[in-house]
């Protein structure tokens, strides 16, 4: 089970790595999982 943790923070830590390197609206990050910044949908205000 501790082995299985230590994976899992080596593979959150090698994404966080490619983020920083390539930046969040990469292509590189969108292939290893992430979702392309510019393809979030922007938070909207309810109509009043």
């Amino acid at each position: 089970m501790r082995l299985c943790w230590q994976q899992i923070r080596l593979l959150l830590a090698m994404k966080e790595g490619v983020r920083g390197q390539f930046g969040s609206d990469s292509d590189e990050a969108q292939a290893i999982g992430f979702k392309k910044k510019s393809e979030r949908k922007r938070p909207r205000r309810p109509a009043a």
